[in-house]
């Protein structure tokens, strides 16, 4: 158990832009899913790679900053989460408010995207 947790842990920021990806990629095909029964399938697939990638954010931000800073971090990172949330809401509603599968395609493109920097971001940290 411990060799695995340590190969889980050498992973996490792998896992955390896949689950990203994953809900980005879930997220475009619920948008334009037929299938009420999919759509539910779908759903369910999103909470589990959105979920499976925040608690490895979590993980990595808990084992990257000292244990006095860590109740800042983790508020700074909340706050500013919350705030974001609220804007590509009131985005995403004007957009729904049109057409409401371009919204969950506007927001599936952005999850990649999002997924996309971070792969990005990483492989350039590594680099240098």
């Amino acid at each position: 158990m411990l060799k695995i947790s340590v190969e889980q842990e050498k992973s996490l920021y792998h896992i955390v832009t896949l689950g990203s990806l994953l809900s980005g990629f879930f997220t475009l095909l619920f948008g334009v899913m037929p299938s009420p029964f999919l759509s539910l399938l779908l759903s369910f697939a999103i909470g589990v790679a959105l979920q499976i990638s925040a608690t490895c954010s979590y993980t990595l931000t808990q084992t990257a900053v000292p244990l006095e800073k860590l109740s800042k971090v983790l508020s700074a990172t909340l706050s500013v989460s919350y705030v974001t949330f609220g804007l590509s809401v009131l985005l995403l509603g004007a957009v729904a408010s049109l057409n409401v599968t371009e919204a969950f395609l506007t927001a599936g493109g952005l999850i990649i995207i999002s997924g996309c920097i971070g792969l990005f971001l990483r492989n350039y940290a590594l680099a240098n």
